[in-house]
Order: C-alpha cells, then structure tokens, then sequence
C-alpha cells in the first residue's frame, strides 16, 4: 500500500463551499481560512488558529487570531463575544513612568540591556550636588574650583544639565567661568560682573563613564576676588540613582 493510498483522501475536502458532511469529515475553507471537522452533528473549529487583516467571521472560545494588519496576536473570549490582545501594549499601561518610555530607554540607558533601569532624564530637580560655597583670587589663571566624577556604570553619550552660581566681591571685577569634561572645555563661557549671585544653567551633550564633570573659574583682574557656590547635576533619577561623587569641593 502506497502513502497515496494510505490518506482517505475523501475525509479532507477543499473549499469555499460547504461540502456534504459526514462524521470525521475535515474541510478546509481557503476564504476563511479555517480547518473544521464535522462532529456529532456539527462542524467545529479544528484548528483554532487564524491569521489576516480582518476578524474572522467564525469564532470559538479560545480561538487564537493573528491580526496581521496591526501585528498583534489576539484571543476569542466567549463570554464577551470579543477577541482580547495577547500581551501588554505600553499606551495600555496606567500610571505608568514617564521617564522611561520605549523611544527614551533605547537612548538612555546601556545598549547592552545591562543597565538594571537606573537612568536619569533631564529636569530642575538636584540630582548631585556640590553646594560648599568656594573663594577664589586673586589670580587671573584657570583654575579648578569643582569637580564630579561620573560613575563606571553610567551609560554613554548622555545630556547633563549642568548649574552653578557666581558672584565677584566687586562690580569693577569680572568672574569667569566653563564648563570642562576632562580638562577640555565643552560649556559655555559664562561671566559676570555682579556682586550678587548669579545663576548658569546649560544642558551639555556627550557625556560617559568615569567623565570628570569640572567647573573652572579665573578672575579677570587680580584685585578681586571670585566666588562660586552650587555647583550641581540637575535632573530625575530611574528606579535605582546612579551614586555621582564629588572629587572636588
């Protein structure tokens, strides 16, 4: 006996129209895509899996639906005659972080996926901070006041927003000041001539691992002398805050 002759061929029927049942009778339905077996009197669904754009027409409770047009796998509940979507979908989520959305957590965090959700995304609010106030002069070389180190861990390519305050003892003085990553300006130039202090904010791309955040500071004259106080890292920590010291007061 050969495999042909081995299948019925007659208890499996092809097509769009519904063929004479008989118990055992498999139909497939191209148009509809589905497997049906006839049994005790009825056709069932055999396979209960179906894929297209479109619901299907026919449905049974726990059937699986492959909604190709959005690429999304849903499910028939029976109870209440509508299909339900596997899985979780992120606008789906309530009082969900707003800080860590899909777009924001490829870009902020290791690529590697090792980052364990800490992460940091830009605010007002004081993330670290170096507040002692500091005196400097008189001398009109660069010199370095403050200093962060960014820890082994902290993802690349980052924006920090980078504050400080600035006052000169003296309005006929000039404070100056920028913002260095490893000894290489990368901040504006900032400078006043106020005997008040004055506040300097400034979002700086590019920052890594084990990068030395540095505020450097000269005065213009020697007769004067600079200050500086908070000098801080400004944003919103993830789950878990990445511990930022200071290696320079």
């Amino acid at each position: 006996m050969t495999e042909v002759e081995f299948i019925p061929k007659q208890f499996v029927v092809v097509s769009e129209t519904e063929p004479s049942p008989f118990e055992g009778l498999i139909w497939y339905n191209p148009q509809t895509k589905l497997w049906k077996m006839y049994s005790g009197g009825q056709w069932k669904i055999l396979i209960p899996f179906y894929v297209g754009d479109a619901e299907p027409v026919e449905k049974t409770d726990g059937m699986l639906w492959y909604d190709s047009l959005n690429d999304v796998l849903r499910v028939y509940d029976g109870t209440q005659a509508a299909f339900r979507r596997l899985g979780v979908d992120w606008n789906d989520i309530t009082n969900k972080p707003t800080a860590f959305t899909p777009a924001t957590h490829s870009t902020e965090h290791h690529p590697d996926g090792q980052d364990p959700l800490r992460g940091y995304t830009i605010s007002d609010e004081v993330y670290a901070s170096n507040d002692a106030e500091k005196t400097h002069g008189p001398y009109t070389d660069w010199r370095r006041s403050k200093e962060f180190q960014l820890p082994a861990d902290f993802p690349s390519n980052m924006t920090l927003r980078i504050y400080f305050e600035m006052k000169i003892n003296n309005s006929n003085g000039l404070g100056e000041a920028r913002i260095r990553r490893n000894g290489v300006a990368v901040g504006t130039y900032r400078s006043t001539k106020s005997t008040s202090y004055v506040a300097f904010t400034e979002d700086i791309p590019g920052w890594g691992p084990n990068d030395k955040i540095q505020l450097y500071v000269r005065n213009w004259t020697s007769s004067y002398y600079l200050y500086v106080r908070n000098f801080r890292i400004l944003g919103v920590p993830g789950v878990a805050k990445f511990d930022i010291p200071v290696t320079l007061q």
